[in-house]
């Protein structure tokens, strides 16, 4: 959402901290985002309606969002598959690669699938 509405022009604040939200799993520097950026925890409906994510559900705890995953499958597809996303600009989605490529090592996991 914030390389939605910046069309992918992070000043250098934004950037350190979308990296440390994505390599680091940073809780603190999300709610940052979100917060001074964003428009806080009810401004996560617009971009998950935006992207035909309507499972998906946030809450006031990170622990406590819900998600399923198809919904996670539909942001995938926008970052990955789609050249021409009518939401994230190629700028976008080319920092969002590069940021999910240099993840901690320590934040590489998968999911569990029951």
């Amino acid at each position: 959402m914030l390389l939605h509405n910046t069309s992918g022009n992070l000043d250098s604040t934004q950037q350190s901290l979308s990296m440390r939200m994505i390599r680091n799993s940073d809780n603190n520097a999300t709610t940052a985002i979100l917060t001074n950026y964003l428009g806080g925890i009810t401004s996560l409906s617009a971009i998950y309606s935006a992207l035909g994510m309507n499972q998906t559900t946030a809450s006031t705890w990170w622990i406590s969002s819900l998600t399923v995953s198809i919904d996670q499958l539909k942001l995938l597809k926008m970052v990955y598959l789609d050249s021409f996303s009518n939401y994230l600009n190629d700028k976008s989605r080319n920092y969002i690669k590069w940021l999910m490529n240099t993840v901690s090592s320590s934040q590489r996991w998968g999911t569990f699938c029951m």
